[in-house]
């Protein structure tokens, strides 16, 4: 089920609802908001933020985070190129700060839809 940029999904007998992969925006400078609500800090120029997708999800200790494929694969990562640089959760970079434009109880509750 979806709606307006978001999805609903069923598993284990609980609604899992999270943002549409395909009304995340594309990635953007690491300087820019990306997808309306996410920013993060560090250096350089060739970093772009954009969603963590499912690629490496197989390679990261995702099941650790208590949060399901669906939410993760449109949460913010920063990139460099097809590289994983940082992920909020998967892999904390103390050198790039993730922020929600709206605040810390907004960053988690962002990963849903905007």
């Amino acid at each position: 089920l979806t709606l307006h940029g978001a999805q609903m999904r069923w598993r284990d007998g609980h609604g899992i609802l999270c943002r549409e992969p395909s009304k995340c925006a594309p990635p953007t400078a690491l300087r820019g908001v990306w997808d309306g609500r996410f920013t993060c800090s560090g250096a350089g120029d060739d970093l772009r933020l954009g969603a963590l997708g499912t690629d490496l999800l197989g390679d990261l200790a995702w099941r650790e985070t208590g949060l399901s494929r669906e939410v993760l694969s449109v949460s913010p990562a920063l990139w460099r190129g097809s590289t994983l640089v940082a992920h909020p959760t998967l892999s904390p970079n103390p050198a790039h700060i993730f922020r929600h434009t709206c605040g810390i109880e907004a960053f988690f509750l962002g990963f849903i839809s905007r």
